[in-house]
């Protein structure tokens, strides 16, 4: 895609999924040739093309049918001070900007793909929109090394090597910051330290990467299932970010995955890898939660598809000590049953007790500060259930904010058992 055409499409996204206003924020990118490239002040951002772009040659000298940004100063500060970033995006994320206004500090260490995306974030105290003192304090913390700063009463400026990955950055701050404000609902959020964020990178967890084919999907009847289902799990925010993974056990000693990181709401065929050798799963495919996932299915043979699923309020729970309590609305112990619970460690180093605990009557798992992981014996199934198990924890965080959780009797839930043969 041409550089021009990728910051309109990132534009595009970030209004369409509700990150910035029709007339909030702005976007730039330095060219090939190092011109930047900003978007109009006053433009529908949910409306504009490469056209509407203003070049930026020098400090006042601008190219193109519309005025620039109105904080194009800010972005000029920031490509001078920190010559080695690329893009910048500043934005208003409703969720995100609570915290600036609020004077609570935002902590991405809840999560570790989320903290080494985003890493520790930078403040700074409000000053007026579109004056070079801003600027200057915005991009003094650039030149520190932070890649996110946040302003006071304001919102959010984040920069990278390119726009559509500083898009992902405040994609995953926003999930980052919706996850620990549902979290604060049910109590505290367990934070993880530093020894546990480098857990993932520990080769003693780790599978060794060997050179062994890995073989992209044909296009059958059952990839076509699992496309739909991711594509359908995005759009009803059950999958986010680049967050998760879906697999699908097409035989006794074969799946296919998702690769890491795919971006959900651009999932193509070529995001999904088909591996013909469970037992060699975790080895050809370097993803930290593979030697889980691969545990699962070898010992749980009916189970034919797994969910690893960040959906908000699932992980609210994963991220607290809260109990998700299923014996709260019918249809949510009817498909949801019960639960497991697994420390974060676990899912590094005692795989075997997480997938000994799954079984018919416990097909989800809690992990925390890493998500929920749901099962089913098809893929409409496993989708069933982590949308009833996000729609539950919704209801549960709710109910909490009204007053008490009341939960079914056990005289009730012994009926509901034998009505449905649960």
């Amino acid at each position: 895609m041409h550089p021009e055409n990728e910051l309109v499409d990132v534009l595009k996204r970030l209004y369409k999924n509700n990150l910035t206003s029709s007339s909030g924020g702005n976007l730039s990118m330095k060219d090939k040739n190092g011109v930047m490239w900003i978007t109009p002040a006053s433009i529908d951002k949910g409306n504009l093309y490469v056209k509407d772009l203003v070049r930026v040659l020098k400090e006042d000298d601008f190219k193109g049918k519309h005025k620039p940004s109105s904080e194009y100063q800010l972005h000029q500060a920031i490509y001078k001070i920190c010559p080695e970033i690329k893009a910048i995006l500043h934005a208003h994320p409703p969720l995100v900007v609570a915290y600036c206004i609020s004077g609570e500090k935002l902590n991405t260490a809840i999560q570790p793909d989320i903290f080494k995306m985003c890493g520790e974030i930078a403040n700074v105290p409000y000053i007026c929109p579109g004056t070079k003192k801003l600027a200057d304090a915005v991009s003094a913390e650039f030149n520190k090394g932070f890649s996110i700063v946040m302003m006071e009463n304001h919102g959010v400026v984040v920069a990278d090597n390119s726009i559509t990955e500083a898009y992902h950055k405040i994609v995953m701050l926003n999930i980052c910051a919706e996850a620990s404000i549902n979290a604060k609902h049910l109590g505290k959020i367990n934070m993880l330290n530093s020894e546990q964020l480098d857990l993932v990178e520990n080769p003693v967890y780790l599978s060794k990467s060997v050179k062994t084919k890995l073989f992209f999907i044909n296009y059958d009847l059952s990839c076509n299932s699992l496309l739909l289902m991711a594509r359908r799990a995005f759009e009803h925010n059950l999958i986010t970010g680049n967050l998760g993974s879906i697999s699908l056990r097409k035989n006794n000693d074969s799946v296919l995955i998702s690769q890491k990181s795919v971006d959900w709401e651009l999932a193509q065929y070529e995001d999904f890898l088909f591996i013909n050798e469970l037992e060699r799963l975790d080895i050809i495919y370097k993803h930290e939660t593979m030697p889980l996932i691969k545990r699962i299915y070898q010992k749980n043979p009916e189970i034919k598809c797994i969910i690893h699923s960040y959906a908000p309020y699932c992980f609210a729970f994963s991220l607290s000590d809260a109990i998700f309590d299923t014996k709260t609305v019918p249809e949510s112990f009817i498909v949801l049953k019960d639960v497991v619970y697994a420390d974060y460690e676990s899912c590094y180093t005692n795989i075997d007790k997480i997938s000994d605990d799954i079984s018919y009557d416990k097909p989800l798992v809690f992990i925390k500060n890493n998500g929920i992981i749901v099962t089913g014996n098809s893929i409409s199934q496993a989708f069933d259930r982590i949308e009833v198990a996000e729609f539950t924890a919704k209801s549960l965080i709710t109910a909490k904010l009204l007053g008490n959780v009341k939960t079914i009797e056990k005289e009730e839930i012994d009926k509901i058992k034998t009505k449905y043969a649960v």
